[in-house]
Formats: C-alpha cells, sequence, structure tokens
C-alpha cells in the first residue's frame, strides 16, 4: 500500500511476518523525516514485530533523519519488536561506519538476505 506521509510517500507492505516500509523517495531529510517517523509508527497500529526499513531508493540522509531512524528503532523495540534496514546505498553504509550504527543497527544487503 503507498501512502503519503508529511511530505513522503511510502510504500508498506507484509513480508514474512515483518513489515516492510520502503520510502518512495531519493533522501530523507529534515522537510520529510517527520513522515518516515510517523509511517514506522502507523504501521504498527494494528501489527506488532519487526520492521524492515527498505532504504534502497535513500542516496541522502541527514542528521535530524539519523535521529529519527534512532527514534523508530526505540519506538519497534518498546513494542516489542526488532528493526532491520536493508538496501542502504554505500555512502550511508560509510556514515553508519563512522557513526557506530553498525553496533546498534541490523543491516542487510537486500530485504530477501534478513532471516
Amino acid at each position: 500500500m503507498i501512502e503519503k506521509q508529511d511530505n513522503m510517500d511510502v510504500e508498506t507492505r507484509l513480508s514474512g511476518g515483518a513489515i516492510v516500509i520502503t520510502p518512495l523517495v531519493n533522501e530523507i531529510t529534515h522537510n520529510n523525516n517527520r513522515g518516515f517517523l510517523n509511517a514506522v509508527k502507523d504501521s504498527l497500529i494494528d501489527h506488532s514485530g519487526d520492521v524492515v526499513i527498505d532504504m534502497s531508493n535513500i542516496q541522502i540522509i541527514d542528521s535530524v533523519s539519523l535521529g529519527s531512524l534512532v527514534a523508530a528503532l526505540k519506538y519497534v523495540r518498546s513494542r516489542g519488536g526488532e528493526m532491520f534496514i536493508a538496501g542502504a546505498a554505500p555512502a550511508i553504509l560509510q556514515l553508519f561506519d563512522m557513526l557506530n550504527f553498525r553496533s546498534i543497527f541490523k543491516l542487510y544487503d537486500n530485504v530477501e538476505n534478513i532471516p
């Protein structure tokens, strides 16, 4: 299902018991990060469990939006689930390495590789 959330179009679908959220934009910035966080929260209204953020479309993420990723992770965990990030671009993975985000996020090459 495709939804518009505060300046961001997102696709949500169920896959293997997890909710997969795919932002349909190429950047998550201060202009649309609220839409991203709301998409995560809204996806868990009628579902509890794991959430996969498919970042295959994302090329740019700013510092405010990195904070939104952490807030989303905390929210998902507070609901008893785990959050996975799939398909992040090399530049974003490099940023995650600099910030030691690999120690808090479970990262995968693509959605299909998540166990």
